[in-house]
């Protein structure tokens, strides 16, 4: 039994080689996903932090650091931002006057509509075309002239 019992140790002995190479080549693999992660985090923070420093110029702090042509920089950009908010601006009131506009003939052809259901006129537009002929509409500047 002796000889048995050598070569249980044998197999015993290769198959903690075998696990432990096994798990040492599987272990590399993520090892390196693991440090591409982490460079990638690191890269990604240095973003956030230029990110956020150039915000708080754009924002007017922290400026004492910055050169002309930078502040010049940051001013132009700010323009540039500026001017599309404004076009933003004025389109979305634009458009909200045309709703509105719109909205008004609505309510004037239901006003016209419901005025001649119950035989009104609307107000403002004259009953006949009498009343239009007899509205003056002469302009005399000067002493009035005297009658003889």
């Amino acid at each position: 039994m002796h000889g048995n019992s050598l070569s249980i140790q044998k197999t015993i002995k290769r198959y903690a080689e075998y696990k432990t190479e096994y798990f040492v080549a599987e272990s590399h693999p993520m090892e390196q996903y693991v440090q591409g992660l982490k460079k990638e985090m690191v890269t990604m923070v240095e973003k956030i932090e230029m990110l956020e420093v150039h915000n708080r110029k754009l924002m007017g702090q922290n400026l004492a650091s910055c050169s002309v042509k930078e502040l010049q920089e940051i001013a132009t950009q700010i323009e540039k931002s500026l001017h599309i908010v404004r076009s933003r601006k004025a389109k979305l009131y634009g458009d909200e006057i045309e709703k509105l506009k719109a909205k008004e003939r609505e309510l004037k052809d239901e006003r016209v509509r419901l005025c001649g259901r119950v035989g009104e006129r609307p107000m403002g537009t004259p009953s006949s075309s009498k009343e239009k002929e007899d509205v003056e509409t002469d302009l005399v500047i000067g002493f009035p002239k005297s009658r003889r």
